[in-house]
């Protein structure tokens, strides 16, 4: 295999995952949700975005993936009609982690209490010391207009029912996988191969969203987001296997609190 390849994605991207390191304390899924009263369904997908993030050479994959989550989530519990602003998860952060990158777990534990932004107030796309500085500048502003989306919590899943669950009942999972070679090259079908003996040399991590899945043949593949805009695969969607590798537990999020709708949210910032 090449180290390299030569096209429009792997020229223009970043991977921008780091992996969380393990934490014992993380909520399991089972905690929140007894596993077994739903029916698992051979085909799933939650409903698709209406916009795909397209993160360029920033490494905000993981504040791509949380926000297309949100919006996910939001747009049926409140009406929420616009992006969320990755830019102003990836700048909300601690001052000593200015740091490419960034780790699920610490992305998940600062939206209980940041919550998330339109992207019409922070737009683009920005290194860390940038996005930060953006978003310490106008921080009391951004942290009134995040509070009534912030998170509840965030649970592990760790298995297959466990992962299928989440996404039937929180519309979506976050994970990490390795980017190998030909996950630049792939068809209209969205489909991304994976051999190990082929695929051993891994160009960085990358935080995706996984909305659903297909079984073909006795084999289940997964439905998966991407932050590489709309002209990566089937619109932005692609497909692996199940046995593609993780680099990080998936996580799912859950918000039970519903502050006002999305109407009233806009009337009283006269969006």
């Amino acid at each position: 295999m090449s180290a390299t390849v030569d096209n429009q994605f792997s020229n223009q991207f970043k991977s921008g995952l780091l992996k969380s390191p393990y934490d014992r304390r993380d909520y399991k899924l089972k905690q929140y949700l007894p596993l077994g009263v739903i029916e698992i369904p051979d085909h799933y997908e939650s409903p698709e975005v209406s916009f795909v993030y397209n993160q360029g050479t920033s490494s905000e994959c993981c504040a791509c993936a949380f926000s297309s989550l949100r919006y996910l989530q939001e747009s049926e519990q409140s009406g929420l009609s616009e992006a969320f602003s990755p830019t102003y998860t990836y700048g909300s952060r601690e001052p000593l982690e200015v740091y490419e990158g960034m780790y699920i777990r610490n992305c998940l534990k600062k939206a209980r209490s940041v919550g998330s932004i339109l992207y019409r107030e922070l737009p683009d796309f920005y290194p860390v010391s940038q996005a930060m500085n953006l978003v310490n500048a106008k921080k009391a502003e951004y942290l009134e207009k995040g509070n009534p989306f912030r998170i509840s919590s965030f649970y592990v899943c760790r298995s297959r029912v466990e992962m299928q669950t989440a996404i039937m009942t929180c519309k979506g999972i976050m994970t990490g996988i390795p980017v190998f070679d030909r996950m630049y090259n792939i068809g209209s079908d969205g489909l991304v191969p994976y051999d190990p003996n082929i695929d051993t040399q891994s160009n960085g991590g990358h935080c995706i969203l996984i909305t659903g899945w297909k079984t073909e043949n006795d084999k289940l593949y997964w439905r998966c987001l991407n932050s590489w805009g709309q002209e990566y695969g089937d619109h932005g969607y692609f497909w692996i296997a199940e046995e593609y590798p993780f680099i990080e537990d998936a996580y799912t999020i859950t918000d039970d609190i519903i502050e006002e709708t999305f109407a009233d949210y806009r009337k009283k910032y006269n969006y």
